[in-house]
């Protein structure tokens, strides 16, 4: 018997943009990437993207290549260089500084069991941050925010979902160790743990979890840069709060000399502003099902706990925040549309909106 089997190669470039606009201080929001998934013959990857967020002047920019067989042989090999701005914001608008990051990583990885592998990532940036933006040089001082950072990570990643867009059921495990100071001015230890669980309920209801929870800490006599530490509230954490809201405090100094112009025009002296914790955890559970199923329009109620803090025992109160929502979820082309209400359960405050482009979690 001869069969003959007519093979038709699918396009292997992708442009890929999109545009939106999100509450908050996101602002409008533009994304595009530039792709090319067979680039070298071999399934290569070479990638260009780039993402603005007006309301908050973040910029970043990535240049990616990734070769999924070294020689023939099992082992991954990638590289991307980035550059990124950003503000971070404090109080009524003021930043609490503005950031640029400029740098490199270089990522080796080998599968070790099925569905699981292993990867290792050196990484080598520039922290650069304009010191008339720091909204109290006696909380931040210059040094804490400036410098090069030179780390190497571990991370093994077990994932057994059915799809990484839009998962119906599986899960993700990850655990991560990065530490800071092969050469370079910081040095610290950076641990993290998540995991993500899907599952179907009963029609086209999905069951969906994620918990996460990281800890940075000082070595070698350094301590921990301020721009690392962790912050959570809004939508990519706690669905309930403002943007960058949640974590440990710090009163604004009183010494004009100490503070940049636009917290003295805003007359914060006196006030607190979060500053970040070195410690993190974050609990979301949810439940999608579908309200136009043949549009891929999907509802979905949420539930989110979480804070960011120094101590694990420090009588912190209280020791979680938590909110509930409900949103829709457009599945289009580019990108699931997220447009999201969360009501804040702890500590009072008024109902927040949410809208972008992107997964949740």
């Amino acid at each position: 018997m001869d069969i003959e089997i007519k093979v038709t190669e699918r396009s292997t470039g992708q442009l890929v943009i999109g545009a939106g606009y999100a509450s908050g201080d996101i602002g409008f929001t533009a994304q595009a990437q530039l792709s090319q998934q067979n680039f070298l013959g071999n399934g290569q990857v070479a990638s260009l993207s780039a993402q603005i967020m007006t309301g908050r002047k973040f910029y970043e920019f990535n240049l990616g290549f990734d070769e999924p067989y070294v020689g023939s042989s099992r082992w991954s090999l990638g590289g991307r260089i980035y550059h990124v701005r950003r503000i971070v914001t404090a109080l009524e608008g003021v930043p609490t500084f503005q950031e640029m990051k400029t740098g490199f990583s270089v990522n080796l990885g080998h599968p070790v069991f099925e569905y699981t592998n292993l990867s290792m990532t050196y990484k080598f940036e520039k922290s650069t941050v304009d010191e008339s933006t720091i909204i109290d040089k006696s909380i931040i001082h210059p040094n804490q925010v400036n410098g090069y950072a030179s780390t190497l990570m571990a991370k093994v990643v077990s994932d057994k979902r059915d799809d990484r867009f839009d998962p119906r059921q599986g899960w993700y495990g990850e655990l991560s160790a990065e530490l800071a100071g092969l050469g370079g001015d910081r040095r610290y230890f950076r641990t993290r743990g998540a995991f993500k669980f899907f599952h179907p309920i009963i029609w086209d209801f999905i069951f969906r979890f994620h918990v996460t929870g990281a800890n940075i800490a000082p070595w070698g006599g350094a301590a921990v840069p301020i721009n690392e530490l962790f912050i959570q509230g809004g939508l990519f954490s706690l669905r309930g709060y403002d943007f960058l809201s949640i974590g440990p405090k710090r009163t604004i100094s009183g010494n004009p000399a100490d503070l940049s112009a636009e917290a003295l025009a805003a007359n914060l002296a006196g006030r607190q502003f979060v500053i970040g914790g070195h410690n993190e955890v974050l609990i979301q559970a949810e439940i999608e099902f579908p309200l136009l199923k043949d549009a891929r329009i999907k509802g979905v109620v949420f539930f989110d706990a979480g804070n960011a803090f120094d101590g694990f025992f420090n009588n912190q109160s209280p020791a979680l925040l938590t909110d509930v929502g409900y949103g829709i979820r457009w599945f289009t082309p580019i990108g699931p549309l997220r447009f999201e209400f969360g009501y804040p359960m702890v500590g009072g405050g008024s109902p927040k909106f949410y809208f972008t482009i992107g997964p949740p979690f």
